[in-house]
């Protein structure tokens, strides 16, 4: 078992040294990259986002896919707001959005009163596709309003899928949408000029190939 560790950040050295030292560092980074602390101080009165935060299936940010995953945020507004409105983008390392959360009203209103709002969004199964991502998090008033905030490139995590195929990289698409598929032999006659059809029998891909 090796006793000394090279742990790379951004292509830079971060630690080279015993193993339990790289290791505290790895997982303090992690912890740090699912959450989010404003810069702003309490007394800041434009209305913002103090903190957010992604709570995923596995420690420091791994999200097994098809798990639930929750994100908490929470709204610092001092100065009352009108008709706040929150909404989320899951990011992909493509920076494109793969999905949407939002917290719009009339059905969902907040910030009317001076103080501290906290909103979680829950979701029960997310379907998102392998790779790594961050929140893009949008704090406004209803469109062609005011715009309070936009916090870009925060709350990291990643998406783990096991038993699938190895060669799905992130590049294949941004989200599994849930389906069923059935496959049965086409039973009816064909024309003279289109010739013969065989049906072949189709085995289970191996996943591990």
């Amino acid at each position: 078992m090796a006793n000394r560790v090279v742990l790379l950040e951004r292509g830079t050295v971060a630690v080279d040294g015993l193993v339990p030292e790289a290791l505290s560092h790895y997982l303090s980074a992690g912890v740090e990259r699912v959450l989010y602390i404003s810069p702003h101080d309490e007394q800041h009165e434009c209305p913002h986002v103090a903190r957010a935060e992604i709570l995923t299936s596995s420690p420091n940010g791994v999200q097994h896919f098809g798990e639930p995953m929750d994100i908490k945020v929470w709204i610092r507004h001092l100065r009352p707001m009108a008709r706040g409105c929150l909404g989320i983008h899951l990011v992909n390392q493509s920076h494109a959005s793969a999905t949407a959360l939002y917290a719009y009203p009339p059905e969902y209103a907040f910030g009317r009163k001076s103080g501290t709002t906290v909103i979680r969004f829950h979701i029960p199964r997310l379907r998102l596709n392998v790779g790594k991502f961050h929140l893009r998090i949008f704090l406004t008033e209803p469109p062609w309003s005011e715009v309070y905030e936009i916090v870009d490139n925060v709350c990291g995590f990643e998406i783990v899928r096991n038993e699938f195929f190895n060669w799905w990289g992130p590049a294949f698409c941004a989200y599994h949408e849930e389906f069923s598929t059935e496959i049965s032999a086409d039973d009816s006659k064909l024309s003279a000029t289109a010739g013969t059809c065989k049906t072949v029998p189709i085995s289970a891909y191996d996943t591990n190939k």
